[in-house]
C-alpha cells in the first residue's frame, strides 16, 4: 500500500536500473556502525553492528590492513558470515575489519569498518 505521509516519501537520489532492478545511490553505499571489543584470545574480537539487519539480509565480514572498498550491489558471497555479539577469530589479527549487510543474493546493501580490538 502506498502512503501519502510526507515522511514516507523516498528521498534518495541515484540511478535506477530497470533491467537489473537495482538502485545505486549518488551518495554511495549506506553506512553501518561497527564496534569491536576484545575477544578471548589475541586473534579474537567481538563485533556489534547497527542499525539492525533489514528482513532477509545477513552480515558478512573481511579483515585487512585497511578498510575494504565496498560498493552498493557488490558480490560479497566469498566473505565470512558474521553473527554480531559472537566472538570471531581472524588469522593474522588484521588491523581493520569491514562488515557488510548483504541481501539474500549476497549483494552489498550497507557497509562499515572498524579498527579491530583483540583479546590477549
Amino acid at each position: 500500500a502506498l502512503s501519502s505521509a510526507a515522511s514516507d516519501v523516498y528521498k534518495r537520489q541515484g540511478i535506477y536500473d530497470r533491467a537489473a532492478n537495482t538502485f545505486t545511490s549518488d551518495g554511495g553505499i549506506e553506512e553501518l556502525t561497527v564496534v569491536s571489543t576484545a575477544g578471548g584470545s589475541a586473534t579474537s574480537t567481538v563485533l556489534l553492528v547497527s542499525p539492525q539487519l533489514s528482513t532477509g539480509n545477513h552480515y558478512v565480514y573481511k579483515g585487512g590492513a585497511s578498510a575494504q572498498t565496498v560498493t552498493e550491489g557488490q558480490d560479497v558471497t566469498s566473505w565470512s558470515a558474521l553473527s554480531p555479539g559472537t566472538a570471531i577469530t581472524l588469522t593474522g589479527s588484521p588491523a581493520t575489519i569491514t562488515v557488510v549487510e548483504a541481501d539474500a543474493a549476497g549483494k552489498a546493501v550497507k557497509a562499515g569498518s572498524v579498527a579491530a580490538v583483540y583479546g590477549s
